[in-house]
């Protein structure tokens, strides 16, 4: 069973402050998230969190999994420096736009996870087979709860019961992050296409369901 993840509640008055605190460069953005506390235990450099972030001015909350940069324990600003995961870059962007106030068109927010419940059947390592279900899913990947939980970076196949079709669609995954408990129980999955039409043919299925 993979261990639990620790959990950052980052919350900003407005999506400026925020903005101050992240730093872009060749490839995902890092941002510093202050803590005025104990630091999470278990949020050592090179981990992954879940975190919770939260823009009161926007009203806005998204959950994201980052990857711990450097633990600052000591001095007047305490806290962790954060970067986004490569695999999430279209949140990462949805994220930076709306704490810059950004009103996000579809197309730019096609790879926003949508809230749905859709029946998956899963074959975990070892080939076990078992029923599960979304709580999201996005042109990229989705969030998997109700089966057993198998470590970052496994392989998993999916047959995803989209509304409508008569068959699952069968697409390939990776695991991202697998979370035992909490709000963000369950495991987040990449989707690893076998071709663009591949790709193609998931979008589409997926922007039905966003209308």
């Amino acid at each position: 069973m993979p261990s639990l993840l620790p959990v950052i509640e980052s919350d900003w008055e407005t999506g400026a402050a925020f903005l101050e605190h992240v730093t872009h460069g060749e490839g995902p953005a890092s941002f510093f998230h202050p803590v005025a506390g104990e630091l999470p235990a278990g949020a050592g450099p090179g981990g992954v969190v879940s975190v919770v972030l939260r823009f009161r001015d926007r009203a806005a909350e998204f959950h994201v999994h980052a990857r711990v940069l450097e633990r600052v324990e000591a001095g007047a600003t305490r806290g962790l420096r954060l970067e986004f995961l490569e695999s999430e870059r279209g949140r990462q962007e949805l994220v930076l736009a709306c704490a810059a106030g950004e009103s996000v068109h579809y197309r730019r927010r096609r790879t926003t996870r949508i809230p749905c419940r859709l029946p998956v059947r899963v074959r975990l390592p070892g080939a076990f087979l078992e029923d599960a279900e979304t709580t999201d899913v996005g042109q990229g990947g989705l969030h998997l709860v109700g089966c057993r939980l198998a470590p970052p970076d496994s392989p998993l196949d999916l047959w995803i019961g989209f509304p409508g079709e008569p068959q699952p669609f069968a697409v390939r995954g990776r695991v991202v992050a697998a979370v035992p408990a909490g709000p963000q129980q369950g495991m987040s999955v990449e989707f690893r296409f076998a071709s663009p039409g591949q790709r193609a043919a998931l979008a589409a299925l997926v922007a039905k369901l966003g209308g």
